[in-house]
């Protein structure tokens, strides 16, 4: 489970963060199309990272007129 101030996520940590699959995370990381930290072969998440994956997923309303 994310702690609140923790500097590093783990693939199933961001998942929960963001509510979508660890798997995926990781595959979109191997492929670099999201950013992440490898230490020692390991894929961590900074929160700046999951903020960039928010923020680049969003879509905002289209409004009608």
């Amino acid at each position: 489970m994310p702690v609140p101030g923790q500097l590093l996520y783990t693939s199933d940590q961001a998942g929960v963060l963001l509510q979508m699959s660890a798997g995926w995370l990781r595959r979109q990381a191997a492929q670099g199309l999201v950013g992440h930290v490898l230490i020692a072969r390991k894929v961590r998440f900074t929160r700046t990272d999951l903020e960039e994956i928010i923020a680049r997923h969003h879509r905002p309303a289209k409004w009608r007129t």
